[in-house]
């Protein structure tokens, strides 16, 4: 069948007009006629069955299908893209917010500055009260042995360390303030009561190095210099740079005679201040403990150049100046200390007066 249409459509251009007919004429006939079997069977020129109309209603499908998809498609990436956008700050406002870390609170370092006449401080309920701690005085060396012809020196001067003062008046400012409670106690020599209100402050800070410290006085002025050494020790380990807690540790090391331990303490000190007037005095004992007069007599000397009118200097120097002979140079120092140490050593007042009478005969 194929090859019978194709034969009536290849005749269809070159069939020969009729004799006598017009060329024109014939030629529109003969194509007409053979439309007119072409349509009988169903392939006419226009029909829709056609192979030739077939192919232009895909191309035509296809393309409407191209054109529709491509639509969708970009239908589809037009509301995916502005679904994102808009759902985005959505997203970030509904986010849970990063935690800020807090700052590692620790013990602020005691103060270096005199104390100040003013009322006791209330302390915070979150943070152990801040307090300014008086410089302690320093540990005296002992006095030379009597000779055939002089008469003894005087006797050491009372050592002293260094006391926290939260509490500088005998008033305390609130009950509950275990701290000051426990100052007050410590400096009027309740023992008892002042050990009850520091194991009070460390139940409840167990941190807290000025309390260690001031615990470790306390239990040396009752002669326990071991339970000393361990608070001290412990204040030291929470603020290995606590100058006071060095100092006094290495009083109650000269206590027990630990020459070798008391001068690293005082070197400790001094190494943070080079200026520490206590820490020179007390590593002079030392090395005066320890025989070692020259260096002694050089920290002595050093101290009162730092600080002219020190009672525990003068006093000490005098001491090292008698038992080596130089009679000149302890009188003058022990004068000194006379009109120096008045106050805080009332007590040793009347034997350096003897002293001095008798190096003067």
């Amino acid at each position: 069948m194929s090859i019978i249409l194709d034969a009536l459509r290849r005749g269809r251009g070159r069939q020969t007009p009729r004799p006598g007919a017009n060329a024109k004429t014939g030629a529109n006939a003969n194509a007409a006629q053979t439309d007119a079997v072409l349509a009988t069977l169903g392939y006419g020129r226009f029909s829709p069955a056609s192979p030739f109309n077939r192919l232009k209603r895909l191309l035509a499908y296809a393309l409407v299908g191209v054109v529709f998809a491509f639509l969708l498609w970009w239908a589809v990436i037009w509301t995916t893209q502005s679904y994102f956008t808009t759902a985005q700050p959505a997203v970030v406002r509904t986010q849970a917010p990063a935690s800020v870390p807090r700052p590692v609170l620790r013990p602020a370092p005691t103060e270096t500055q005199p104390p100040k006449a003013e009322p006791t401080p209330t302390p915070t309920p979150t943070e152990p009260p801040a307090v300014v701690v008086p410089p302690p005085a320093s540990t005296p060396v002992p006095a030379p042995a009597a000779t055939a012809s002089t008469s003894a020196a005087p006797p050491a001067a009372p050592s002293s360390a260094a006391l926290s003062s939260a509490a500088r008046t005998n008033v305390v400012s609130q009950p509950d303030d275990h701290f000051a409670l426990a100052v007050y106690n410590q400096r009027i020599g309740n023992f008892e009561e002042a050990l009850v209100h520091y194991k009070a402050v460390l139940q409840r800070d167990e941190l807290n190095a000025e309390a260690h410290n001031n615990l470790g006085l306390l239990y040396r002025d009752k002669g326990l210099f071991a339970d000393a050494a361990k608070e001290l020790q412990r204040a030291i380990a929470i603020n290995p740079r606590y100058a006071k807690a060095h100092n006094n540790l290495g009083v109650v090391y000269l206590s027990q005679r630990k020459l070798d331990s008391a001068t690293a303490e005082f070197r400790e000190v001094l190494a943070m201040d080079a200026r520490n007037i206590e820490a020179m005095v007390n590593l002079a004992v030392a090395e005066k403990e320890a025989g070692r007069r020259d260096p002694a007599r050089t920290a002595l000397i050093r101290a009162l150049e730092l600080a002219p009118r020190n009672p525990d200097a003068h006093y000490n120097l005098a001491l090292i100046e008698d038992e080596a002979g130089n009679t000149p140079q302890a009188i003058k120092h022990y004068k000194s200390f006379l009109q120096y140490g008045t106050v805080a050593h009332a007590d040793l007042m009347t034997d350096v007066r003897k002293r001095v009478d008798t190096l003067n005969r």
